[in-house]
């Protein structure tokens, strides 16, 4: 059961689970405007993610059927990952990077790189 109490100093609410305190945020840490100078504008595309698991299966030198194995995914949910016609979910993504021997945030670097560059290929004035 969650307790919350006000701090003496007027500072935030605080969360108290076991042996853990959480502060509460009450307002955005940061808040970006879409048209803001440095703003970022991306949107997760699950074909990109598809497409980057495949090439790095294939320079790996592995077979679908080796990755999913490695994985605990069936052989033809990675093939409709990997064509971009099943958009996975986080579970499934953690156990594909650590399948190929890699960090779910390394993976999702190199999503996000690649969708970087096709936005900045699409739209060069926005960058």
């Amino acid at each position: 059961m969650s307790k919350k109490r006000k701090r003496s100093d007027a500072g935030p609410l605080w969360a108290e689970r076991g042996n853990l305190v959480l502060a509460k945020i009450t307002q955005p840490l940061m808040v970006a405007n879409a048209n803001q100078k440095g703003a970022l504008n991306m949107e997760y595309d699950y074909k990109v993610t598809g497409q980057i698991i495949g090439c790095i299966r294939v320079q790996r030198g592995m077979s679908q059927e080796v990755l999913s194995g490695l994985a605990g995914v069936a052989r033809s949910h990675l093939a409709m990952i990997e064509n971009g016609s099943k958009n996975a979910n986080v579970e499934t993504l953690w156990r594909i990077a650590a399948a190929l021997d890699m960090r779910m945030s390394e993976l999702m670097r190199m999503v996000e790189d690649e969708i970087a560059r096709r936005t900045i290929r699409r739209n060069p004035e926005t960058f």
